[in-house]
């Protein structure tokens, strides 16, 4: 019997939060019931700062982070069927504040961040089949706090953040088929870091918030 649409949505929801939780170690929560809330634990270690995304097969991997003050490498995903965390694998590099993005052949794409005391323009490509990461290239600048999200024509958009020189107007295409990395041909009309990236259903990119050169939030 389908689920009804009413039910999927609040479900969508709800698994939203649960990788809000998860990634910052509350105890993680899954409604049994439309409008209940039930405890699952938490994630192995504590962390803020970590990327999410969900996978083919359903479960959601949360990778890297900062433990306390220390960045990890450690990656994790939820199972929703069992309700059960479990870590699978590492990145090459502990890091925090980096976009992690679903690639139609299952990999992700682990893009930017803090390392250490540098922000990095280093790319990983992660197998969660194998919990096996490998360097992916890197990009045409150094980003941290920045949007990424997959347009169509297997590319990846990476958007913004903070770089060397402060808040970035840049953006910037990862080719999923060629590992090429090139910059747009225009950048956006005001530099922002911490916005939200989002693909519409007609392949437009919606930027959306963050904060500017001055350290105020935009709209």
């Amino acid at each position: 019997m389908r689920t009804p649409l009413k039910n999927r949505v609040g479900l969508a929801i709800a698994l939203a939060a649960l990788v809000f939780a998860a990634t910052h170690n509350i105890r993680a929560e899954l409604p049994q019931a439309v409008g209940t809330w039930a405890s699952l634990g938490a994630t192995p270690e504590s962390r803020v700062g970590a990327a999410s995304v969900a996978l083919k097969d359903g479960r959601t991997l949360i990778a890297g982070g900062s433990v306390g003050s220390t960045p990890t490498d450690s990656v994790v995903v939820f199972d929703p069927e069992s309700e059960a965390f479990s870590t699978i694998g590492h990145l090459l590099l502990a890091r925090v504040g980096h976009t992690a993005t679903l690639l139609d052949d299952g990999r992700v794409l682990i893009a930017g961040g803090n390392v250490g005391q540098l922000i990095s323009a280093d790319l990983e490509l992660f197998d969660p089949a194998a919990g096996v990461s490998v360097l992916g290239g890197e990009m045409t600048q150094a980003r941290s706090e920045h949007g990424a999200a997959k347009v169509p024509g297997g590319k990846v958009l990476l958007v913004g953040g903070t770089g060397v020189d402060g808040v970035l107007r840049s953006a910037e295409f990862f080719d999923t088929s060629t590992g090429a990395v090139t910059l747009t041909t225009l950048p956006m009309l005001a530099p922002r870091t911490g916005a939200s990236v989002t693909t519409l259903i007609d392949g437009r990119v919606l930027v959306a918030g963050g904060t500017v050169e001055d350290g105020s939030v935009t709209k």
